[in-house]
């Protein structure tokens, strides 16, 4: 039985080639890893491939000329590549929002600090974010019983998003009721300029923006994904 972890590793390596690998580069790079544990033979791995092309995963992208080889590429629409995609910045994003508030409980415990108002709304903004967070995977893990039918898939989906849950949750609750992006986006808005300055001079980085755009991006990616265009 092929493990979840070659499986992926063959994913990878295709999505690293960005369109440029053929069948014969994934089943010469599986057979040459170092790690013997993720190790295929190329039967194995080609078998892999056909897996993937048959869920829509990869596209295997034919030149029409009788011998030459067959590139690979992600497909990118594919519901398991999306939710793949949307789990790893799930992951990113709830990295950063943890690098902050570690940076931001000491703050509380300084007696010479007199800045109490702006590291509570600086608290609070990296609390709502997080929590998003968590609803993102809690959106995520339905998506993946709902829309991947191959049961290797949602496995190995299925345990990537508790890995970012499990990490995500330290220190935290689920939020209740769920937070909605437009509640992170109002806060946000109101965060004083002196929060974001004091902010800034001990090193927390507030990328407002930069977390509400992909926070929207998803809202967008999961709702093509629930609506498909015909």
């Amino acid at each position: 039985m092929v493990s979840e972890l070659s499986r992926e590793e063959v994913r990878n390596y295709i999505i690293e080639k960005r369109g440029e690998a053929t069948k014969n580069d994934v089943a010469s790079h599986m057979s040459e890893l170092k790690d013997i544990s993720l190790r295929t033979s190329r039967v194995t791995t080609l078998k892999i491939i056909d897996d993937f092309e048959s869920n829509g995963i990869i596209i295997v992208q034919k030149t029409g000329r009788k011998g030459t080889s067959h590139f690979l590429a992600i497909n990118e629409a594919n519901a398991f590549n999306l939710i793949d995609k949307w789990v790893h910045e799930a992951d990113v994003i709830g990295k950063f929002v943890q690098k902050n508030l570690d940076t931001i409980s000491p703050l509380y415990d300084k007696p010479s600090s007199s800045e109490y108002k702006e590291i509570d709304e600086l608290s609070k903004y990296f609390h709502i974010a997080k929590d998003f967070v968590i609803l993102m995977i809690h959106t995520l893990l339905s998506e993946i019983y709902n829309r991947i039918i191959s049961n290797d898939d949602k496995l190995t989906l299925t345990l990537k998003a508790v890995k970012v849950i499990i990490k995500t949750l330290k220190g935290t609750e689920i939020p209740t009721p769920p937070i909605s992006l437009g509640q992170l986006f109002s806060y946000s808005a109101s965060i004083s300029e002196s929060a974001i300055l004091y902010g800034n001079n001990v090193e927390i980085q507030i990328e407002d923006t930069t977390i509400v755009k992909k926070l929207e991006e998803f809202e967008k990616d999961i709702s093509a994904l629930k609506n498909p265009q015909p």
